[in-house]
């Protein structure tokens, strides 16, 4: 608690540089109402296969609610490039579960101080996909 009345402590206030990474658990999430869960896991594996990374992104849940400040504010990721990291088979390369709708869930985002912004400059954002121990691939 930092002075009265205010209810949380932000603990990225203390740093120039602030991380948070992990399986923050957001979805692709797309925006029709009249698709049932089978034809919504099938248009976003075709989106996979097309790599539209651009258009999912845009129905990734974690971009969404940043950019709504609705969690982690302040906070920034950049666009996911790559293949969905979740839920894939434990094997090489990308084979997801049929039961699952292919997600971004695993992300690393940062926080920067006023003024130490351009401190920081990501060189690299992906996943590896030769990971097999997990039915996600980490960063």
């Amino acid at each position: 608690r930092v002075g009265q009345g205010h209810k949380y402590f932000d603990a990225s206030l203390n740093s120039h540089h602030a991380f948070f990474c992990g399986d923050l658990n957001y979805r692709v999430v797309l925006p029709e109402k009249e698709i049932d869960q089978e034809e919504h896991k099938r248009i976003v594996r075709d989106m996979v296969e097309k790599e539209e990374w651009s258009v999912l992104n845009d129905y990734d849940g974690l971009g969404q609610a940043l950019t709504k400040k609705e969690c982690l504010n302040g906070f920034m990721t950049l666009p996911c490039h790559f293949p969905p990291t979740f839920k894939v088979t434990r094997q090489d390369g990308y084979a997801y579960n049929a039961k699952r709708t292919p997600s971004y869930t695993d992300r690393v985002l940062w926080k920067s101080a006023d003024g130490f912004e351009s401190n920081l400059s990501p060189i690299c954002y992906e996943p590896c996909p030769d990971f097999i121990t997990s039915d996600h691939k980490p960063f």
